[in-house]
């Protein structure tokens, strides 16, 4: 299963720092375009021990999907993702 999140981490994923309340708060975000396998993934993170939660962002410009985004916010999510998951692509990658 980890595996799995990895790859597709890997490659649709992102964490960025949202700026709230004078302080940085993370955000990992994976994207898709199939429901289906956003609510799997939700499902398989949360088996991990992490909160994730989904949403739907309707996207406007001609021929684009819309896309389902799985989200896990806060400092201990992400030193559970990295310690459980371990992103292998440099640019998700962090050392915290």
């Amino acid at each position: 299963m980890r595996r799995a999140i990895r790859w597709i981490f890997d490659t649709d994923g992102t964490i960025y720092f949202e700026h709230k309340n004078n302080k940085l708060y993370p955000r990992i975000i994976v994207g898709t375009i199939y429901q289906r396998l956003g609510l799997r993934l939700q499902k398989l993170i949360s088996k991990n021990g992490m909160k994730a939660t989904m949403y739907k962002e309707l996207r406007q410009h001609k021929n684009w999907n819309d896309l389902y985004l799985i989200s896990i916010r806060c400092v201990d999510m992400l030193h559970k993702w990295m310690d459980i998951i371990e992103p292998a692509n440099q640019k998700t990658s962090l050392q915290i």
